[in-house]
């Protein structure tokens, strides 16, 4: 029996204050780390073919299968039942079900179009809102919008309610921006400097069980810093639920090791932008401690074929001018450290 693995978390919601030059900002970031409110972690073992979901692969789902396309039965595990990932709950996925009972195949990865269909229906737009007068631009607002195909939508209803939730909030953020820039208009008629809020949103891993992006973006409402925004968000097809790093990483304490070994040949000059002169072990030692006790929600992260990136936003392992630092970890280079369902 196939067992794929998928770690949920569930639905943040935050609202982050930034100190600017001429005004607090407040509630216009989407999902970033700060008062994170969380649930429970929750593992879920997701078998390919278990239409019933009692976790085997029998004769029983083959029948509840047949009574759901003849619409006998209108409640299965469509994500399991849909075997060939092709976006359709079919007599082809009933007859696959029975080879592999007869052990004819031995898993579905290799009849498998699943991972490609995730893929290739999601695509990401870009929302605009600007203003505009006499010749000058006052203010520029992007954000991004996630698209679903009808096929994703069908077969992964719950992934589907994430996206409407995780693009309202990426609205409401920029309105909320708006109303603020607006607020503030007094200082661009004195300056002449733009204000911009620029964010952007890239596919960065898709498969039948997680799918996870990585977000870019830039604030500034004057003054003399620009808000770098950087984040990753990865999410379970199954349940719609945002995954933790603990549900991907099976030793988590052993993750300021391999952080300090990644980043110190990333970064080798690194030691000299810490707080207090400290060593970057002791500095991620302690950036972990923030992780475990609940001071941070989790680790900023996004997954990618080979492995998965740690970001760590200005001022959480050095001085806010150091800027944002990322670490990119393989599963080949650290197989110890995650759970052997992410290891290709």
């Amino acid at each position: 029996m196939t067992r794929i693995w998928c770690g949920v978390l569930a639905t943040m919601s935050v609202a982050l204050s930034v100190l600017t030059a001429t005004a607090d900002v407040d509630d216009y970031l989407p999902f970033t780390d700060d008062s994170v409110v969380v649930e429970e972690d929750l593992i879920i073992f997701n078998v390919m073919g278990d239409v019933n979901s009692d976790y085997s692969i029998n004769m029983m789902d083959v029948t509840d299968l047949q009574k759901f396309i003849v619409r006998l039965l209108t409640v299965i595990d469509r994500p399991c039942a849909d075997v060939d990932g092709n976006g359709k709950i079919n007599m082809v996925d009933v007859t696959l079900i029975q080879k592999y009972m007869a052990h004819l195949i031995g898993d579905f990865s290799a009849v498998s179009l699943g991972n490609d269909l995730v893929i290739s229906g999601i695509s990401i737009s870009e929302n605009k809102i600007e203003l505009h007068s006499d010749g000058e631009n006052y203010y520029t607002i992007t954000y991004p919008e996630v698209l679903l195909s009808n096929e994703i939508k069908e077969i992964y209803p719950d992934f589907a309610v994430a996206m409407n939730e995780f693009n309202k909030e990426y609205y409401d953020s920029a309105i909320s921006c708006k109303d603020d820039f607006d607020k503030n208009l007094g200082y661009f008629e004195e300056n002449k400097e733009p204000f911009y809020c620029t964010r952007s949103l890239e596919l960065s891993y898709a498969d039948r069980n997680v799918v996870s992006f990585f977000h870019d973006g830039t604030y500034y409402i004057g003054g003399s810093h620009v808000l770098p925004m950087t984040y990753g968000y990865t999410f379970s097809t199954r349940t719609g639920r945002k995954v933790k790093l603990s549900n991907v990483v099976s030793d988590l304490d052993e993750m300021p090791k391999v952080l300090c070994e990644v980043m110190d040949e990333k970064y080798p000059n690194i030691l000299t932008k810490l707080h207090k002169n400290e060593t970057l072990l002791t500095t991620l030692n302690g950036f972990h401690s923030k992780v475990k006790s609940g001071e941070y929600s989790d680790y900023l992260w996004f997954m990618h074929d080979d492995g998965i990136t740690i970001i760590f936003l200005p001022r959480y392992i050095a001085p806010y001018e150091s800027g944002t630092f990322t670490a990119k970890i393989r599963y080949e280079d650290y197989p110890e450290i995650f759970y052997p369902s992410y290891l290709k």
